[in-house]
């Protein structure tokens, strides 16, 4: 009887080493195995805008460079801030990301969010994109020199929409009005789509977001854009003048890359890095993006992040000048 207690003790301790090893090689492992799950791109603005496009069109690229699919879930509020926090606040596994904007450098400025791009892990820069002032096609403005003079005319009674209060477009707009001595009435709306659509239905009277997400409607003859906030001519838009050319110094837009939560282990962090590098490389995705009218600019993961300083003190001092930093 005692051998036979004595046996089944030295079994329990044997059944339990290979337990006991898998147990410590269990983070190992699944990150050798990633991704094992569908991951989650968090867009923080509502569907239909230039964030939302190229995120899905980037999603569906990552196909043929993945195992696993890459999931949109669209998080809008606060100008892109609540999404952003969403994922600084998740488990950092690499299984959800976001696409960051320009926004994550102005709305800490602004006290509009109390984290900034340092509370998340640089992955990619995949775009650049200036601002353009775009109107209705039937408007009674063909040149920026008309609407600009009926801004004048009317302070403060022509609507501008933007992404939302703190967005790049609601700064371009009010940095144009800085440089230019006039008032618009800024409506915000959760994204560049919705503020396009409020446009294309006649509730606003302009928006300052960028060419690629008029395009479609600038094709279809319903929009017309006036001026681009560039240093040359946009591709796709070579007829549309730059405000430069206009006598007004004023460059400013956009730009877009993908970032994870906060301490990725190395190995996932190198994994997405190789991925998204990919994705972005590859034919289709290039030419639908240059199709669409995006600006392509890759960034890898060190120089995204000291891109993103350096914009954060640029965009401190211009807001601080146009009256928008706290």
């Amino acid at each position: 009887m005692i051998r036979f207690a004595q046996r089944l003790r030295r079994l329990a301790v044997l059944g339990m080493l290979p337990a006991a090893a898998m147990l410590a090689a269990g983070p190992a492992s699944a990150q050798a195995q990633f991704p094992s799950k569908p991951i989650e791109l968090v867009v923080p603005f509502q569907p239909g805008g230039g964030t939302d496009a190229l995120a899905r069109a980037f999603a569906d690229a990552t196909r043929k460079h993945m195992p696993q699919s890459m999931i949109i879930v669209n998080k809008p509020g606060a100008s892109g801030a609540i999404g952003w926090q969403d994922v600084i606040n998740a488990k950092p596994d690499g299984y959800r990301l976001a696409v960051v904007t320009v926004e994550v450098t102005t709305l800490p400025h602004m006290g509009l969010a109390k984290f900034t791009y340092d509370d998340m892990t640089p992955i990619a820069r995949l775009n650049a994109d200036q601002a353009a002032i775009t109107v209705r096609a039937d408007a009674p403005w063909n040149t920026i020199e008309e609407f600009l003079a009926a801004a004048k005319k009317d302070s403060g009674k022509l609507s501008m929409g933007n992404a939302g209060n703190g967005s790049i477009w609601h700064l371009a707009a009010a940095a144009l009005e800085d440089k230019t001595s006039v008032k618009f009435n800024h409506t915000p709306f959760q994204g560049a789509g919705p503020a396009v659509l409020a446009l294309l239905g006649g509730h606003i009277d302009a928006v300052a977001v960028s060419p690629a997400e008029v395009t479609t409607y600038v094709q279809a003859g319903k929009l017309k854009t006036l001026a681009v906030m560039a240093d040359q001519r946009v591709k796709g838009f070579d007829k549309v003048p730059t405000l430069k050319e206009r006598g007004i110094d004023l460059t400013i837009g956009t730009w877009r890359g993908i970032a994870a939560p906060k301490n990725l282990p190395r190995e996932i962090e190198a994994r997405l890095q190789a991925a998204v590098e990919k994705a972005y490389r590859s034919k289709e995705y290039q030419d639908l993006m240059t199709q669409r009218g995006f600006g392509l600019q890759w960034m890898g993961p060190a120089e995204f992040g000291a891109f993103m300083a350096k914009e954060e003190g640029k965009f401190g001092t211009v807001m601080k000048a146009v009256g928008l930093a706290k």
